[in-house]
């Protein structure tokens, strides 16, 4: 019993100890990862502070409001994401996790700090990270609902979290149908008062406020969206299907896919195989209506790995194996973000540095008006001066929802991608004339009103 003799020196602590000192290191980390397009995009939002946005719920924009505190350090406005990612893993160990010995804590914990889309992906700011946070407690508060039916302040509390969690992302609607999975095949409704029912509804509408009121203002664009994004495609490719199986079978890790379905574990229907089973099956069956991204069941994995834990035994090389895999992959990732490797790593690793060069390279066009979101979110991520999109020149997004994405200048500059063309309306008003071309297939227009 290799593992246990490894594990049987381990303190009740020792998992706090690491979380802490993983702290430290995810926070130096964060301050020298460049910023990623959609974080400086998310940054944009923060400085144009709304009830919603298209993209996404405001939580992602107050997070990044609250991280302007640390503007002049760089990408240090992100922290506030880093610390909130690693609060989550706290719940996940310390509460969600009670019922495991000490040494399965450990084994969640590094499971945890170690998967690309919790632990690593906790360092660049996305809505995922609030998203999982708010999941977090309102799985928490369901639980204190079960023990204590007769407590309100539980039931205020669920709805509350699962309020803030579609302030966040609008997936948190996909805890309702997981609660009455879990209720029915537990048999546990006689638990659940009318009362508190309400109290729960009433506050999970209360807290979901600014994004319905925002929707409601703007003909329900965003979760129109939000919904043709994911379910809204007429024909069926079934690369969607067979992509999202190989890359979710690689973050659940086949040996611990083994390992569940080998120990059964699966049989034993408790809250969090009635998350796993609901929400893997529910995400598989929407990659036959589009093309579902990896990110997108992020609730799932700790779910997974909390009920690998739970049944560890034995296992130290999976771990191992694991730690490995996804360590090293978090060394290539960061070591790419940060130009260790080159130009090896091409695509959203380097793409700071790609735009830190077209925005020294473009300073002296004035005013400038940029062809996508990222181009022009990264160039006011670095001016600190508003920089905005030429409205209609990709495709819809929150730049196009600002008057001043419409120039009001006669003559303007516009730096678009050599494959982009210029906006149908623009041109009938305008006459472009192409003037500079840029690395990275960029180029610039000067555009004059039309007499």
């Amino acid at each position: 019993m290799p593992s246990a003799k490894v594990f049987n020196s381990i303190t009740n602590e020792s998992w706090k100890k690491i979380w802490w000192l993983s702290l430290f290191f995810k926070i130096l980390i964060s301050l020298y990862i460049p910023f990623f397009s959609d974080e400086a995009y998310y940054w944009v939002w923060s400085k144009n502070l709304q009830l919603s946005y298209f993209d996404h719920p405001p939580m992602v924009a107050w997070l990044f409001y609250i991280g302007q505190i640390f503007d002049s350090w760089g990408p240090a406005s992100r922290l506030p994401f880093v610390l909130l990612s690693h609060l989550t893993i706290w719940a996940w160990c310390n509460h969600l996790a009670n019922i495991l010995k000490s040494e399965q804590k450990l084994i969640l914990l590094a499971l945890l700090l170690l998967h690309p889309l919790l632990g690593l992906g906790g360092i660049v700011a996305n809505p995922d990270i609030p998203f999982l946070f708010f999941w977090t407690l309102a799985l928490l508060a369901f639980q204190s609902v079960l023990k204590n039916s007769q407590s309100s302040w539980s039931a205020i509390l669920l709805g509350m979290m699962m309020g803030l969690g579609f302030c966040a992302k609008y997936l948190i609607a996909l805890i309702l149908p997981v609660i009455f999975i879990h209720l029915f095949f537990n048999k546990l409704w006689k638990q659940v008062t009318v009362k508190n029912f309400l109290l729960t509804s009433i506050s999970g509408l209360v807290f979901s406020l600014p994004v319905l009121i925002w929707n409601y203002q703007n003909d329900w664009a965003s979760l129109s969206f939000q919904v043709g994004h994911g379910l809204g495609q007429s024909e069926w490719k079934p690369k969607w299907t067979l992509e999202f199986i190989l890359g979710t079978s690689l973050l659940l890790f086949p040996p611990f896919l083994y390992f569940y379905f080998k120990n059964q574990i699966y049989k034993k229907w408790d809250l969090h195989n009635s998350i796993f089973v609901t929400l893997l099956a529910f995400f598989i069956y929407t990659t036959f209506k589009g093309d579902t991204e990896l990110n997108w069941p992020v609730m799932i994995y700790p779910s997974f790995f909390l009920l690998v834990a739970m049944h560890f035994n034995n296992h130290l090389k999976s771990i191992i194996s694991y730690s490995v895999f996804f360590g090293l992959l978090g060394i290539t990732l960061i070591g790419g973000s940060l130009g260790f490797w080159g130009q090896e790593l091409h695509g959203r690793l380097v793409e700071g540095k790609k735009y830190e060069l077209l925005f020294d390279a473009s300073k002296d066009y004035k005013p400038l008006y940029l062809s996508t979101y990222q181009s022009a979110s990264y160039f006011w991520f670095l001016s600190k001066e508003p920089r905005y999109k030429l409205k209609g020149s990709s495709r819809i997004d929150f730049y196009d929802f600002l008057p001043q994405s419409t120039p009001a200048e006669k003559s303007f500059f516009f730096m678009k991608e050599q494959y982009q063309s210029i906006p149908a309306d623009f041109l009938k008003s305008h006459e472009f004339t192409k003037i500079d071309d840029f690395d990275y297939k960029f180029e610039v227009y000067e555009a004059k009103v039309k007499e």
